[in-house]
């Protein structure tokens, strides 16, 4: 399948979801995975394989725009019931 064709099933199936297709390219699902897996706490070498990417900054690009909640080390934090006080 041709990066076009799958860009073009792609937007279809935001539409059909109710999305706009306007900012659906076929890097979403990439970005997307991303983002979760690194919000779920996995290690840049996982980011890496699963995006086939052979350079950390490539996946640090994929997933800058994390907010610090969703990074690891906010995951963690909630688990600690963390208040900004030390301990």
């Amino acid at each position: 399948m041709s990066p076009s064709t799958l860009a073009r099933r792609i937007r279809a199936a935001a539409e059909a979801a109710g999305l706009d297709p306007a900012n659906i390219t076929s890097h979403s699902p990439r970005l997307g995975i991303a983002q979760d897996l690194a919000a779920a706490g996995v290690p840049m070498p996982g980011l890496m394989q699963a995006g086939r990417w052979k350079s950390p900054a490539t996946a640090v690009r994929y997933t800058e725009h994390l907010s610090a909640s969703d990074t690891p080390a906010g995951q963690y934090l909630k688990t600690q019931h963390y208040r900004g006080k030390a301990a």
